[in-house]
């Protein structure tokens, strides 16, 4: 039973702004599941519609939402005197034989209807309603055109609004062979409610961090907004096809990835015979390090056993991707290339200026403050990049590194 409403409460503009707010809600979540050769359409050839190039089809949503409650606080049924429901069914029959698109006759109809199908949207429950249930009856042929044509005329007998008794006339009016067709086309989609969460969860799903996940839907609800108000100032529509879709808006969903990676407090343990790793025996060689000096040897090996994990974090958390971590990987073996080769320019095979030259190319590099897309990496972690890459046989510092220490290893 329905609480009963003031008349200012029903006429209130709020309860028309949900509506269209409802509307525009399902076109955002529509969004995400575009494919390519799709578009999707707000107030467009309904109030949502979808077009698949691919399937040839069209797909027409009209969207009915309401603030009306049961007394335990759950959704209202959708009835099956519903105004909402007949007056859109009518809509569509009108659509189907409009004359101004040149579909008067049987023929234009039903070609209208090859290319079209027809969804019903709303958080009303769908399930007690006789109609929508006998609707999937006749689709699955467990009844007759007849039957339902029957339950439809009875369903205006038991009205006494004329105006759903006018909407229902319209459907009735079709011609038998057209109205047999639509009936077939018919699709109910109900109890459609918590789109603020859909939407949330289908940026979830995009490997978005969790504290990013409002900021995402604000820019994107804020960037479809600007695109709306661009277009009907401009009198065009606002339909947004898969291209579309990746390029404009995809770069929103790649924005945590360009704020600040957090840096959380962890001590890693330290291997067994630190002193003794590979990396540690060429700095020695040219005099970067003390063998004696285990504090430096412990924060070297300390710092790339950090910039690991971290690596390794952000790439779990979706902060970043595989390949993000490979361009900084990349990148670093780039920055490592030049410094070597620029220092060992005129190493030849002087022994004694392969080490200066060495040292030299070391302490500049352990100068260089890295970065992972658009964030500075410290530099005692960038320190640990470039002992990272030596520790995994990927450079040195001598001019034939990789021979002297890392052929046997």
């Amino acid at each position: 039973m329905n609480v009963q409403k003031k008349r200012i409460d029903v006429t209130s503009a709020d309860t028309k702004y949900l509506g269209y707010e409802y509307q525009y809600l399902y076109f955002i979540l529509s969004l995400f599941s575009l494919r390519l050769g799709e578009k999707v359409g707000f107030e467009v050839l309904d109030d949502v519609c979808k077009i698949s190039e691919k399937e040839k089809i069209t797909y027409l949503l009209q969207l009915k939402y309401t603030t009306d409650k049961k007394m335990d606080g759950n959704n209202v049924n959708l009835t099956l005197l519903s105004k909402d429901l007949w007056k859109t069914l009518s809509n569509w029959a009108k659509l189907i034989c409009d004359p101004a698109e040149k579909r008067s006759n049987q023929k234009s109809q039903l070609d209208f209807l090859e290319k079209n199908k027809f969804i019903f949207v709303t958080n009303r429950y769908t399930e007690n309603n006789d109609f929508i249930k006998k609707i999937g009856e006749y689709k699955n042929k467990k009844i007759g055109f007849m039957d339902l044509k029957y339950l439809i005329c009875d369903i205006k007998k038991k009205s006494s609004n004329k105006d759903i008794q006018g909407y229902i006339d319209d459907v009735l009016g079709l011609k038998e062979k057209v109205l047999k067709k639509f009936l077939e086309l018919l699709n109910f989609d109900g109890n459609i409610d918590g789109l603020y969460t859909k939407i949330r969860e289908e940026i979830y799903y995009k490997f978005i961090p969790q504290e990013y996940i409002d900021d995402i839907f604000a820019k994107v609800y804020l960037k479809l907004k600007e695109d709306f108000f661009d277009k009907c100032s401009n009198g065009k529509k606002q339909i947004i096809d898969f291209n579309q879709w990746n390029k404009v808006y995809g770069p929103i969903f790649d924005s945590p990835r360009k704020t600040a990676l957090p840096l959380r407090k962890y001590s890693p343990d330290l291997p067994d015979n630190f002193e003794n790793q590979l990396f540690v025996k060429e700095l020695i060689e040219i005099k970067a390090i003390d063998r004696n000096n285990i504090t430096e040897i412990a924060y070297y090996t300390t710092q790339y056993l950090k910039i690991n994990y971290y690596l390794e974090t952000w790439i779990e958390e979706g902060r970043i991707t595989k390949q993000d971590e490979k361009n900084f990987e990349s990148n670093t073996k780039g920055i490592w290339r030049n410094s070597h080769n620029k220092n060992h320019r005129g190493t030849g095979n002087n022994e004694e200026l392969d080490n200066k030259n060495a040292l030299s190319c070391f302490d500049e590099l352990m100068q260089r403050e890295l970065k992972l897309l658009s964030n500075d990496i410290e530099i005692d972690l960038s320190n640990g990049e470039f002992i990272r890459l030596a520790n995994d046989e990927q450079i040195g510092w001598k001019q034939k590194w990789k021979e002297r220490y890392y052929k046997d290893a």
